[in-house]
Order: C-alpha cells, then structure tokens, then sequence
C-alpha cells in the first residue's frame, strides 16, 4: 500500500511539472509572437505534446482515484472532497480550452487564461494530495509510523509479537492494496486506523469488536472480496489490527 501511495505521490509530481512547463510555453509563445530570434513553431509543439501528456496523466490518476472512492462507498473527507472538486475543475477547464482553440476560435485568446487557471487549479490538485502525503510520511519514509509500531511491539510479550509480526505480514500481503493501515484515508477500502478503537466498524456500522472483524473477513459486505483465510491467520491479522 505505501509503494503504491508513493508510486501515485511521484506521478501526481510529474503532473505539476507538467503542468508548470505547460504555462511556461504558453507565455513564452504568446509573449514572443513578434520577437526575432524565437523558435516559436518549436515551443508550440512543445506546448502541445505537454498538454497531450498532461491530459493522459491526469485521465489515468483521476480515474483509478474516483474509483476507489466508488467502491469504498465511504463518505469521503474535507481534503478527499477538496481534491475531487479541483480535479471536475481541470476537467471542465481543460475541455473549454480544447474547444477555444479547436472550435470555437472567436474566442482564442481566453485559452491563455484558462491554460493559466488549470495550472494553479493544478498546483492544488497536488497539495492536497501528494503535498499533504509527502507532508506526513516525511517524505515518504514513514518513520513516524515505523516507529510507533515499534514502540508498541516492545509492550508485547514475545509470543503475542510474533503473531502480530504474522498478521502484519498477512495483511501486507493480502489486505494493503484495499487498506491503509496507518490512517482512517480511503483507497479502495477505508483505511483501518484503530480499527478496534472505534465504535462501530466502518461501511458495515456493525460494532468494532474481533468477532465482526471474523465475521467480515470470512463473509465480507459489499464490494470486499473473499479471500480464504483460516481461522488463524484472521486470528493474527485481529492480533495485527490491536497495535494500529
């Protein structure tokens, strides 16, 4: 799960460079219309192929994003709607830029204010995302995360260490792509911060306690698939989930 936050953070980056150099070109083409000495068809071109590159990185993370946030079916929370709201935004910015420049080329010169709006709607975008990421996982290393975990392990006695070590090791393996352990953030499922700490379990309301934990992991609700496990192994992972 972390490598794939990362792997999103980093590629969210990209698009804000993107994005920067796109406005760039742009102001550099429209303000060197009649100066010599300017490759003007080359910045076009430029400018174009970043728009094109843009646009396929923005479709690609927006979609598997709105996704998850589709089959968690988890009210999201105040930055989760804030990056929503940036990104319908883009999306609707980007199609009227596309359409002033393709079609409707009355209206042109507006696409120098709309290409400057989807770049600072943008930076945005990825300051509420992989911004507040980097932001709390110091860079992407989860130290903080790392070791409090420790601190709790040294609490446990050494049979109940190894098997949280078990059922931590179960659930990167089988649960981490769905769950985020170390907050309450949604990826596919809702992340599962504790989990045991909580009044009711989250999508299904049904109070936190081990045996509904049991009960959703052999006949999980909703969108949550099936995956087998013995008794205990789920055993471990509860063990797990008692340290987060």
């Amino acid at each position: 799960m972390e490598r794939i936050a990362l792997f999103k953070s980093v590629l969210s980056l990209i698009v804000l460079a993107v994005a920067l150099f796109s406005m760039w070109s742009m102001y550099e083409v429209w303000g060197s219309l009649k100066s010599e000495g300017k490759n003007i068809a080359r910045l076009k071109k430029l400018h174009r192929l970043s728009g094109i590159l843009y646009s396929v990185l923005f479709l690609f993370i927006s979609y598997y994003c709105f996704k998850y946030m589709a089959l968690s079916r988890v009210e999201p929370g105040p930055r989760a709607v804030f990056h929503a709201v940036f990104s319908l935004s883009i999306a609707v910015l980007l199609i009227l830029k596309v359409s002033y420049i393709r079609i409707w080329k009355k209206y042109y010169a507006r696409a120098q204010m709309l290409g400057t709006l989807i770049g600072l709607i943008t930076l945005g975008m990825i300051g509420t995302s992989a911004g507040y990421y980097f932001l709390v996982t110091n860079a992407g290393r989860d130290k903080w995360f790392d070791e409090e975990f420790k601190r709790k392990m040294e609490r446990a006695t050494s049979g109940e260490r190894a098997l949280i070590e078990e059922g931590r090791s179960i659930f990167q393996n089988t649960c981490s792509v769905c769950h985020d352990p170390n907050s309450t953030n949604t990826i596919i499922g809702p992340g599962l911060k504790g989990i045991l700490k909580r009044g009711t379990l989250p999508v299904s309301g049904r109070p936190a306690i081990p045996a509904n934990i049991r009960r959703q992991v052999k006949t999980p609700y909703r969108d949550m698939p099936v995956y087998g496990l013995k008794d205990e192994e789920i055993s471990a992972i509860i063990a797990y989930f008692n340290t987060l």
